[in-house]
């Protein structure tokens, strides 16, 4: 049960992650080097979100450990990163970073 609770706010997180990449990629103006570096997020963010799905259907515990762990480093770089912006793009992925922590934690005493 906790596997499946964990995998699932992992997927989460990825799909919001994935969102923002897809959000960063339709804004990017006709700037080569911006919307190439939008590319290079998105492509990173959709494969994150390819293994967080995965977690769903091959039932791992190291595989979601890993995966869980990425995305807690990514988004809490994310978080610090987008301080500058201020508003959602500066809690959102902090918060998402704390919540896979947390669930991550207690799956792991469990």
């Amino acid at each position: 049960m906790l596997y499946y609770l964990c995998a699932i706010i992992t997927t989460f997180s990825a799909l919001m992650s994935c969102g923002f990449a897809v959000a960063a990629r339709n804004t990017a103006d006709t700037n080569f080097k911006a919307r190439r570096n939008a590319n290079y997020v998105l492509a990173r963010s959709f494969s994150l979100l390819l293994g967080a799905i995965g977690t769903l259907f091959l039932v791992n515990r190291g595989y979601l450990v890993t995966i869980t762990g990425l995305l807690i480093l990514i988004q809490a770089l994310d978080g610090y990163i987008a301080r500058l912006d201020g508003g959602v793009r500066t809690w959102l992925p902090r918060a998402l970073a704390l919540g896979n922590t947390f669930i991550l934690v207690i799956y792991l005493a469990a």
